[in-house]
């Protein structure tokens, strides 16, 4: 015996028409999103001496820096996954040095979430006493343990001034690029970093 139309209904038209509205509400949350984030992005730009976004896909170039314990470090797979705060300071450099606790208070309002703060100083080999006495006077081992003892770091993206931070998303895809030092844990950053999670 052949199914009755009404059943035909019940098996694939109503099936089709339940995807077909699941997509549009998820194209219309999408665009939403983007729309927040223009927004944000808007409401942040001020709080930032330079903020430049990206206009095309560029990624992350590889990279090797000194890490914790003097282990080598690729950044890009260490955390491969991740959004990357990536920050690149010197002793030297005073807004680097006043940044890196408000740096430090950013990772542990997200703790072990999605977001990694990652402080890469670009002082010369002559200076890593220093540079390990400024990381421990401020007591940011856990986010400035990263050294880029060969350049391939100052290199890769061509870094002229400091500080300098780049935010990456999942896929290592550079997102923005932020000159000087900043409120990282103000409202309206911590509002665009949010939003940065469920866009990109």
């Amino acid at each position: 015996m052949s199914d009755r139309p009404d059943r035909w209904v019940h098996r694939y038209f109503l099936p089709v028409g339940f995807l077909f509205v699941f997509i549009i509400a998820s194209l219309s949350v999408c665009k939403n999103n983007e729309d927040s984030l223009k927004k944000a992005e808007a409401q942040v730009y001020h709080l930032f001496h330079s903020f430049m976004k990206y206009p095309k896909a560029q990624y992350l170039p590889a990279f090797s820096v000194l890490g914790p314990k003097a282990k080598i470090v690729n950044i890009k797979e260490e955390f491969k996954g991740k959004f990357i705060i990536l920050n690149v300071w010197a002793t030297w450099c005073k807004p680097c040095v006043k940044e890196l606790p408000e740096l430090l208070r950013l990772q542990e309002s997200y703790g072990n979430g999605e977001y990694r703060v990652v402080a890469v100083s670009v002082n010369t080999q002559k200076e890593i006493d220093d540079l390990l006495r400024y990381i421990r006077k401020l007591d940011v081992e856990s986010i400035a343990g990263y050294h880029d003892y060969e350049g391939q770091l100052q290199k890769s993206l061509k870094i002229k001034e400091l500080p300098v931070t780049y935010i990456i998303n999942r896929r290592g895809q550079l997102l923005y690029r932020i000159s000087g030092d900043a409120r990282w844990t103000s409202p309206e950053i911590r509002n665009f970093l949010n939003l940065l999670l469920a866009t990109r």
